[in-house]
């Protein structure tokens, strides 16, 4: 067999892979998001069967601090199963003294995170806490 005809029946099929390989939708479904408001005493409770099928989360705090309201803030967040991570309170804009705190869904485990996120406040602890506690419902149709 000449080396052109079998260049020919060796590309053939490689070009065939590729085109297939190329043809397959590799675009991801969108990142589900939930968001939750936490209120101002800085204690949020949500039922765990909120967050199924909720890849991020996304948590809104009010830190009223005489800083520039356009600048982030360093976050932590903390649970006692689901380890730490660091993160960013963003602002929101048009909303002074709002910010926003993106995690993925892991981060909320069952029972208490804490979260800090600090602020440019004139005071000897500049940071403000809050507490989100994920616990599943009761049975509200249980007999007891």
């Amino acid at each position: 067999m000449p080396k052109k005809q079998v260049a020919i029946h060796l590309l053939v099929p490689i070009l065939l892979l590729f085109a297939l390989a190329c043809s397959v939708d590799r675009e991801q479904p969108a990142a589900s998001n939930r968001t939750f408001e936490v209120p101002e005493n800085g204690r949020l409770t949500i039922d765990a069967a909120d967050l199924e099928d909720v890849d991020r989360v996304i948590l809104i705090l009010q830190i009223p601090d005489d800083g520039p309201t356009d600048a982030s803030r360093p976050a932590r967040i903390a649970h006692l199963t689901a380890g730490r991570v660091e993160r960013s309170a963003e602002p929101i804009p048009g909303s002074p003294g709002r910010f926003s705190v993106t995690l993925p869904r892991e981060q909320l485990a069952l029972g208490l995170s804490m979260i800090e996120v600090d602020t440019i406040e004139e005071h000897p602890l500049n940071l403000r806490r809050f507490i989100v506690n994920v616990e599943n419902a009761p049975n509200q149709g249980a007999e007891r």
